[in-house]
């Protein structure tokens, strides 16, 4: 049987038959596509997610409780009464929903606020030497007062009676534990500070205590404010001198100078031993931050933040910023 396949055209053996021509275009367009696809996959980039932003004026004054924001107004004194009408609004964090508003009477500015179950907590400047005055609110108002003498740390409650040291009682029984014989004049307490009693001096300096017997551990007049992380204790000196590292490691038991950061300020804890940082950029209204170890001294950065005008710190997984405009800014962090 002889099957037709029709005319076959004949080649020369010395001569090959012409090659299709080759689609470049064709093929460097797959190829690209091909390898954009491979490198979106390999490195995903998912947009960071807007911060919540919050109205404030520029001097309005933001303080962070746990998972509590709270700004603070500057109040009015149009009425011509010692007391300024000030008021502080609440907001819930990571996701900065808003959590009432209650106004309080302060004589001074506003240094602290703090809530403790239903009640508000308000610390504000009595005058100007540095004395600070307590106002309790609970939104109906029962307001009470009391003097700056008094400092909640911890599980001990401290009561200056007019000499150099101070009198220690134990919550909440408040039966007396202890009388320091440390010089404590001129100073004020941190709340929490570790396994330590941090005290600071008003200008520069800090003096620390045994929470157990009120004993003098170690004294430093080169500290203006330190807080625990972890087993290290993290101070900063408050020298403005470029080239001071801002944060420093020490060792809580001795003082020991163990290491620094560089130029990366702290923000607060970010748990496991670690904390939040950041670094402003120079001459930007940016900033970067990062995670940072006081065990290695190690930084992670995480990313940046625009417009942002200056004070930020972090808390409950959240960045918070002052912008440019006055408004404060929320940031998640995880």
């Amino acid at each position: 049987m002889v099957i037709d396949l029709g005319e076959v055209p004949r080649t020369s053996r010395t001569e090959p038959a012409a090659a299709a021509a080759v689609p470049w275009r064709a093929v460097l367009a797959a190829v690209s596509l091909l390898l954009t696809g491979l490198l979106a996959g390999a490195t995903p980039r998912v947009p960071a997610a807007p911060p919540v932003v919050i109205p404030a004026r520029l001097a309005d004054t933001t303080y962070v409780d746990g998972d509590r924001l709270f700004v603070a107004g500057t109040g009015d004194l149009s009425d011509g009464s010692a007391l300024s009408k000030r008021e502080i609004r609440g907001y819930r964090l990571p996701d900065a929903r808003p959590a009432g508003r209650t106004t309080v009477a302060a004589a001074g500015a506003v240094v602290d606020v703090r809530q403790d179950g239903d009640t508000l907590v308000v610390a504000y400047q009595l005058d100007s030497s540095g004395i600070q005055a307590v106002v309790a609110q609970t939104v109906p108002g029962l307001a009470g007062r009391a003097t700056g003498l008094n400092w909640p740390v911890g599980d001990l409650f401290l009561i200056d009676t007019g000499g150099p040291g101070l009198d220690g009682y134990r919550l909440p029984g408040l039966e007396h534990a202890w009388r320091t014989t440390a010089d404590l004049s001129q100073s004020w307490m941190q709340s929490g500070c570790g396994r330590l009693i941090c005290t600071f001096h008003r200008q520069r300096g800090m003096t620390v205590l045994d929470p157990a017997d009120g004993r003098l551990l170690w004294r430093s007049d080169r500290w203006m404010y330190a807080e625990p992380s972890g087993r290290y204790l993290l101070a900063t000196s408050g020298d403005q001198d470029s080239d001071v590292p801002p944060l420093w490691v020490l060792d809580p038991a001795t003082g020991r100078v163990l290491g620094d950061f560089g130029r990366w300020q702290g923000l607060g804890p970010a748990g496991h031993g670690l904390l939040y940082g950041k670094r402003d950029a120079t001459g930007e209204h940016q900033v970067w931050y990062a995670l940072l170890d006081p065990a290695t001294r190690g930084v992670r950065v995480l990313g940046s933040a625009d417009r942002v005008s200056g004070g930020c710190e972090t808390a409950a997984g959240t960045l918070i910023c002052r912008l440019v405009d006055a408004s404060v800014a929320v940031w998640r962090l995880g």
